[in-house]
């Protein structure tokens, strides 16, 4: 038969052992925090599995699968970035030598000219940026739009509850 006060004097020891096993036990996910918030930001690296605790495999399953879509998607951005820079090379230079020609001229009606030239040009340069833009966006939002699985037999029931619902009400 215990007392109550032999109840109430195990509480403090319960309690120890209870945040002594917790401190041991969540021991090998603070060491995995601690890796992951020393990594350098550009570090996107798989963390090795064997190198967490077997509960939380899942976890660093999932989380390693982020990391490799985030890596896909920097090198995409990387390269679109490289690809509309080479495409604006050439007719910003262009824009530039006809802006130095009107420059030298003194004759008002090549000036006229070369200046028309001039906005020409700027307006395809503007255009050519204007797709680069719209492919860039076309690009973020395929990636936002990715496909998961449905529940069609769960959708069906909220909606045919919804409905009688909103008829009920009505």
């Amino acid at each position: 038969v215990s007392s109550p006060t032999g109840e109430a004097a195990d509480m403090p020891l319960a309690v120890a052992l209870v945040w002594f096993g917790l401190s041991r036990g969540l021991k090998p996910l603070k060491s995995m925090q601690r890796r992951i918030r020393a990594r350098a930001p550009e570090d996107l690296s798989p963390i090795d599995p064997r190198e967490a605790p077997e509960e939380i495999s899942p976890l660093v399953g999932a989380f390693n699968d982020m990391l490799s879509r985030l890596t896909r998607t920097m090198a995409r951005q990387r390269r679109f970035v490289a690809d509309a820079a080479h495409q604006m090379k050439t007719p910003l230079a262009g824009l530039r030598t006809q802006a130095e020609l009107a420059l030298r001229q003194t004759d008002p009606d090549e000036l006229r000219s070369t200046l028309t030239q001039l906005e020409r040009s700027s307006t395809r340069t503007a255009h050519l940026v204007n797709q680069l833009l719209a492919l860039a966006r076309a690009e973020n939002q395929r990636e936002m739009l990715a496909r998961e699985p449905v529940d069609v037999e769960a959708l069906v029931r909220d909606t045919r509850l919804d409905t009688l619902f909103m008829l009920a009400a009505a």
